[in-house]
């Protein structure tokens, strides 16, 4: 008697499970280099993309991510944004300040290059939805997590700051007044956007974001 052929989507799962599996038992060192050729994968593929093929697929991730988090409960949330936090704060934890920096210069040419190929209204509902996303997380956080995070942010400040040369300064603070007097702009032009966001939110918005 044949043997049914197993379908696609169980062979998808128990792919992913072993993948999973083969994940948690790799050493850290194996699991760096994973991440870094999967990160040059990814830079090789982007970098032959088209502009339209770019859009595209920002906007299907954008689409399954809103899918995806529209069905999440609240401790599925939570638990994700800590999973999240604890990533980055491992990668980060073991990077050298040449691999920092260079990962903030990609991080702004990337969003230097999104940004100026987005319309007035996109720019203007990207930021309120920003402040949105930063309000409801806060309104939720405990004063313990409060305080934590903003520890956090002002240790992580100071040692950028700390490792920046006299130009970076002074162009970060420039970068500052332009996005201060941007901003104020924005609020002639479209002042219901900002009606019920306080101020220090919007800025703190878009210092995370730009």
């Amino acid at each position: 008697m044949t043997r049914k052929r197993k379908s696609n989507h169980s062979q998808s799962s128990q792919r992913a499970r072993a993948m999973k599996i083969a994940r948690q038992q790799e050493s850290s060192v194996h699991a760096e280099q994973r991440r870094i050729e999967q990160a040059e994968r990814q830079a090789n593929v982007r970098a032959a993309e088209t502009s339209s093929q770019a859009d595209a697929r920002r906007q299907l991730n954008a689409e399954r991510m809103d899918s995806q988090r529209a069905s999440e409960t609240a401790e599925a949330t939570a638990f994700r944004h800590q999973q999240f936090a604890a990533c980055i704060a491992s990668q980060r934890a073991s990077e050298v300040p040449e691999g920092a920096a260079s990962r903030r210069q990609e991080n702004a040419e990337n969003m230097a290059s999104q940004r100026a190929s987005e319309t007035a209204d996109e720019t203007a509902s990207r930021r309120q939805e920003n402040a949105e996303r930063m309000a409801s997380q806060r309104a939720s956080e405990t004063a313990d997590e409060t305080a934590s995070r903003r520890q956090e942010n002002a240790d992580r400040m100071a040692a950028q700051r700390a490792s920046e040369t006299a130009d970076e300064t002074a162009s970060r603070r420039q970068e500052n007044a332009d996005r201060m007097a941007s901003q104020q702009l924005w609020e002639i032009l479209v002042p219901e956007l900002f009606t019920d966001v306080p101020r220090y939110k919007i800025t703190r918005c878009l210092a995370t974001s730009s």
